[in-house]
């Protein structure tokens, strides 16, 4: 078991940085178009 962990960790670090990142930037992307979209409607409204 012990031997086992720093592997998975290894492993689970790799994935977490290549499949995490363009999760990151790819929901960065689109809470930034929501807001550019609020506040496009925001100022059309008012």
């Amino acid at each position: 078991m012990f031997e086992i962990v720093p592997v998975l960790v290894i492993v689970l670090e790799n994935l977490l940085v290549f499949e995490i990142v363009p999760v990151l930037v790819i929901v960065l992307v689109l809470v930034i178009v929501f807001l550019l979209v609020i506040a496009f409607v925001l100022v059309i409204v008012l």
